[in-house]
């Protein structure tokens, strides 16, 4: 059976209406951006699934960390390349 850490959250009312719940429970190592953690993972489990999608006539396609990292590397640095064309961002048709 899993573990889970217990919860402890505090809830603070704004005056606005709206609600804000925090943890009180402090967060462990983080990862320094997302590409840090993407690249651990494709070292670490290069066949586990980073992300799943239906497909076509019901077919699932599996995308592996190990295999489509640089995927997803090529459209973070697409859309670094677009920020400087287009004030915009990356713009896909």
């Amino acid at each position: 059976m899993p573990s889970f850490i217990s919860h402890d959250v505090v809830r603070e009312d704004r005056p606005d209406g709206a609600i804000l719940l925090r943890t009180r429970v402090p967060l462990g190592p983080v990862a320094r951006n997302t590409g840090a953690w993407l690249h651990r993972w494709a070292k670490d489990a290069p066949d586990r699934v980073l992300l799943a999608v239906d497909g076509a006539f019901g077919n699932i396609a599996h995308h592996l960390y190990g295999r489509d990292v640089g995927v997803v590397q090529n459209a973070a640095e697409l859309n670094v390349l677009g920020r400087h064309q287009h004030a915009g961002g990356l713009r896909m048709s």
